[in-house]
């Protein structure tokens, strides 16, 4: 990933984030293993950690064979979100898949 950006430093911390330009990626990676500093880092991404589910269902049916299926896990509170946008590239939805908490994670869509 030769144009990948590695940030070392305090994920709460919105100054930094911004003035890495969190707010303009196209995709973002958090793994800093403590959930909160990881959805507090989704909600400073573009368009709300949105913008890489634009990319995923703009580009996925180049990879997909035709009738083809992709999951997606996804945030809380996301899943409405997600279906406009992967519906608005003309995927169709399946089913959604709940996490052990009861809370819909996974999206499945059919090309």
């Amino acid at each position: 990933l030769p144009e990948a950006m590695i940030i070392h430093g305090d994920a709460t911390n919105h100054d930094l984030l911004i003035e890495e330009g969190i707010d303009t990626t196209d995709a973002l990676v958090s793994i800093t293993g403590i959930d909160e500093a990881n959805i507090i880092m989704a909600l400073f991404a573009k368009n709300n950690g949105l913008a890489a589910y634009q990319s995923i269902a703009k580009n996925a049916k180049k990879w997909i064979k035709s009738g083809g299926k992709i999951y997606l896990e996804i945030g809380i509170g996301q899943e409405s979100d997600v279906r406009k946008i992967f519906e608005n590239e003309t995927w169709n939805f399946i089913r959604s898949e709940k996490d052990l908490a009861e809370i819909n994670r996974v999206l499945v869509f059919q090309k």
